[in-house]
């Protein structure tokens, strides 16, 4: 089921901000509005340290509207039962597209959007 623009950009704007907190390293922020905790932090830098992928983007808004390869979500929103969706997003790193997929969570709770769960995978 596709999603309707509106709710593809709000989606878009929730994962770049999450992007962009991670490469402040805003914990206070992650925890806040992501509900990340310090421990899952860690782990995400950890991986971001191994895979020597440390400044991650968003591709560009114009990229990730009905943009789809073939076995390479370059940005994917699945609707669940449960009114909320998955999404599967690649990533940039300075300004190079990435094997980087970011996979996440996003709830609609007290009228804004809430993105929860990231999981980074190659």
């Amino acid at each position: 089921m596709n999603v309707s623009e509106k709710i593809h950009h709000e989606i878009y704007n929730l994962v770049t901000d999450f992007l962009n907190t991670v490469n402040k390293k805003d914990k206070v922020k992650l925890l806040a509005k992501f509900e990340v905790t310090d421990d899952m932090f860690e782990e995400i830098l950890e991986y971001l340290d191994y895979i020597g992928e440390l400044n991650l983007s968003s591709l560009p808004y114009k990229k990730t509207i009905n943009h789809n390869i073939v076995n390479k979500p370059i940005f994917n929103i699945d609707c669940m039962n449960d009114g909320g969706y998955i999404v599967e997003c690649n990533t940039m790193n300075f300004g190079k597209e990435t094997e980087i997929v970011l996979q996440c969570e996003v709830d609609f709770q007290d009228g804004t959007y809430k993105l929860t769960l990231p999981l980074f995978k190659s």
